[in-house]
């Protein structure tokens, strides 16, 4: 192999390398909303309710082919319903979710979904199957009974705000 495909190949590797880190490390969760929540212009919500999360974990968002976190849910075990604020994007997608050394990776072309400003975006309920090697996750479409939920306990959001359902790659269960 020449050096300058070695030296290429290195570069990759180098870059793959500080992406897991970065997502594994040094991406900050984004807060949770209450029910008092100011978005600013350039801001949505995003809605998601999570179900069987035994572990502590870290779903990541991407905004297009950006390699560096857009934003980020911390579930704790046994948490379920998660509003949280973000930057309005068009293209932005679920890319991993991480529970300790285990990592479940996401084709991005099926997982793409927008948040416009001052909306609360639905985008699926995540079935989470944490097992010895791996973690697995499925996105369906409850949204009666989650926007239900999520209404009762942020009535005073839901009425200053927009709505919206955007579930990523999912067809109607």
């Amino acid at each position: 192999m020449s050096s300058s495909r070695q030296t290429a190949l290195a570069s990759v590797l180098v870059g793959l390398v500080a992406a897991l880190l970065t997502v594994s490390c040094a991406t900050k969760p984004s807060p949770d909303l209450g029910d008092a929540a100011v978005l600013g212009p350039d801001e949505g919500a995003l809605l998601v309710r999570f179900h069987a999360v035994q572990a502590t974990g870290l779903l990541a968002i991407h905004h297009g082919a950006v390699s560096l976190p857009y934003a980020a849910f911390a579930i704790q075990p046994n948490e379920d319903l998660k509003v949280v604020k973000i930057k309005a994007a068009e293209g932005l997608r679920i890319s991993t979710y991480k529970v300790g050394n285990k990592m479940a990776y996401f084709d991005n072309t099926k997982l793409n979904f927008d948040v416009r400003p001052q909306t609360i975006t639905y985008i699926g309920d995540v079935f989470v199957d944490e097992q010895a090697k791996y973690v697995g996750l499925r996105l369906a479409d409850n949204e009666a009974t989650t926007r239900a939920l999520a209404v009762s306990i942020y009535p005073s959001l839901f009425a200053r705000y927009g709505y919206a359902k955007y579930i990523p790659g999912i067809k109607k269960q």
